[in-house]
């Protein structure tokens, strides 16, 4: 009994937090800014809305094919997890620190607590090489396009430099021996580096699939912000 009260006073909390920090958006945003871009939108928001969903949609599907096989996670408690865990780290200055515990927190009840961080860890992973790798290929963009492409070819070259350093410096984390069993913080980051490293020796197919399906995470960013401008100010549409 004690324990459902602690989840109802957990919920209420975080409920009454979650409409503080609304109300608290709205305000520094400025309700008649937000009511005049819905406006000038239309109906397009309803097609907004429908981008933004298929790309939380997509991050829950990678999430969920980097488990372990016979881990069973429904798609739909994956997504509900990832929206509620990427709004506390939007609405809040911790980001990550916030987002990647509250995922592992509501999924407590469905998957044990390594399968949540170590799929997460490398969901995390997989998703960052593919930031490092989707700005690289918007830099080269930038450069052909440009009358001056001799600076975006040299960040061009800094970032995939970038790019290697920092994913050899991942793997080579992730595949040095175990030194022996810790005991407390250090034993379950030992764990979790375990888990992930199995994860990722057990099936390169499917995490190239997340790779990209991340890709298509970021292809439908861009076409939203696309489409949000353009319905925006229809008499400046933007270039792709």
């Amino acid at each position: 009994m004690l324990s459902r009260r602690r989840r109802i006073l957990v919920t209420s909390a975080a409920t009454l937090a979650g409409v503080a920090l609304f109300v608290y958006a709205v305000d520094k945003a400025g309700l008649s800014n937000i009511l005049d871009a819905i406006h000038r939108v239309g109906r397009g928001l309803f097609v907004i809305l429908v981008l933004a969903g298929l790309r939380f949609a997509v991050r829950a599907e990678c999430w969920r094919r980097c488990l372990g096989d016979g881990v069973s996670f429904p798609f739909r408690r994956a997504l509900v997890a990832f929206l509620a865990g990427d709004a506390v780290g939007s609405v809040t200055p911790l980001g990550l620190v916030a987002s990647e515990p509250t995922k592992v927190l509501l999924t407590r009840h469905h998957l044990a607590g390594v399968d949540a961080v170590a799929s997460l860890t490398l969901e995390n992973l997989i998703y960052a090489a593919s930031v490092g790798s989707f700005t690289l290929f918007g830099v080269i963009l930038v450069a052909l396009a440009s009358p001056n492409p001799g600076v975006w070819v040299a960040v061009a070259v800094a970032g995939a430099l970038a790019l290697g350093v920092g994913g050899g410096v991942a793997l080579w984390a992730l595949r040095t021996p175990s030194t022996g069993d810790a005991d407390g913080w250090r034993g379950r980051i030992e764990r979790v580096r375990v888990d992930v490293r199995r994860l990722l020796d057990t099936d390169r197919a499917r995490l190239w699939t997340v790779y990209a399906l991340d890709w298509m995470f970021h292809g439908l960013a861009v076409l939203e912000v696309y489409v949000t401008l353009g319905w925006l100010d229809p008499s400046r549409p933007p270039t792709l």
